[in-house]
């Protein structure tokens, strides 16, 4: 009887865990600068993480991430943004409908410049709820694409957005999870924008995976450097009481590949050229 309910105890939380991947995939499937993705190295990514749930930002081509989910999450749900500002960079949550229930979405067009168009120039907050089978825990997913760009102007958009993002965390609870490319450009600098970042964090009481992430993307450096650099600008981003829970934190592709170090573009491969300049950041959860 002993031996049984010691088995019974290590299924249950076996299964009570789950995983989070946030993924950037640099203007799917319809990239100006690099053509086409690479729809056999992506596959291969998605099913190594082997998720409950994908959070994913620069959906361009609708009609291929449509088949790329048909494909290689053949299981899954999926939700996508209405909206996804100028560049069409719309956001998508995939879920295992195994583990989670869809019950709603929402676009927040505030986090958009609705000057610009119906949708404006900068992507929604894009909120997925959905209900844990095994809990019953409804779950709120916050997909976040920020303003991008390193330049006095770029940050002071973004700290707006920064703004809004501390308003609504503010009022959340553990069921939020904030996820996505936040653009954090300042993140390994500790700059003003890390700054800026940390305040919301601190004064929300929520905390970020970078916290034990060495980098998320890399880009080509400041001008007449010899190597590429490592970035943080993507996180999953929890209450603290959820992220003492947090098994593990992992980055994949070239960013795990490279151990997030400075090195020449041919070393970073086929990910980073064929893919996206950002990494599979993934979060498990017991």
């Amino acid at each position: 009887m002993r031996i049984l309910l010691i088995s019974l105890l290590f299924t249950h939380l076996s299964f009570a865990s789950w995983k989070l991947t946030s993924y950037n995939i640099r203007n799917f499937d319809n990239d100006p600068g690099q053509g086409r993705t690479n729809l056999k190295i992506l596959a291969a990514l998605l099913k190594e993480q082997n998720s409950d749930v994908f959070g994913f930002q620069e959906i361009v081509n609708k009609s291929a991430f449509d088949k790329l989910i048909k494909d290689v999450l053949p299981t899954f749900d999926y939700k996508t943004s209405i909206c996804g500002g100028g560049g069409s960079q719309k956001l998508a949550l995939a879920f295992n409908p195994k583990k989670f229930k869809f019950l709603s979405t929402n676009e927040n067009l505030k986090f958009s410049d609705l000057d610009v168009g119906e949708c404006g120039s900068l992507r929604p907050l894009f909120t997925v709820s959905l209900q844990s089978i095994e809990t019953q825990k409804i779950y709120q997913f916050h997909l976040v694409h920020l303003k991008a760009g390193s330049s006095a102007a770029a940050m002071a958009t973004r700290w707006q957005q920064y703004k809004m993002l501390k308003d609504i965390m503010s009022k959340s609870s553990e069921s939020d999870i904030f996820l996505g490319d936040f653009n954090t450009t300042g993140y390994i600098l500790n700059d003003k924008d890390f700054d800026r970042f940390q305040q919301v964090l601190s004064s929300t009481d929520f905390r970020t995976s970078a916290e034990q992430t060495q980098c998320t993307n890399f880009w080509e450096g400041p001008k007449n450097s010899k190597e590429f650099q490592p970035s943080i600008l993507d996180h999953i981003v929890v209450k603290d009481s959820v992220f003492k829970s947090i098994q593990s934190v992992n980055v994949a592709a070239h960013c795990q590949k490279v151990s997030c170090r400075p090195v020449k573009s041919s070393e970073l491969g086929a990910s980073y050229e064929e893919v996206s300049d950002h990494c599979p950041v993934q979060v498990e959860f017991h």
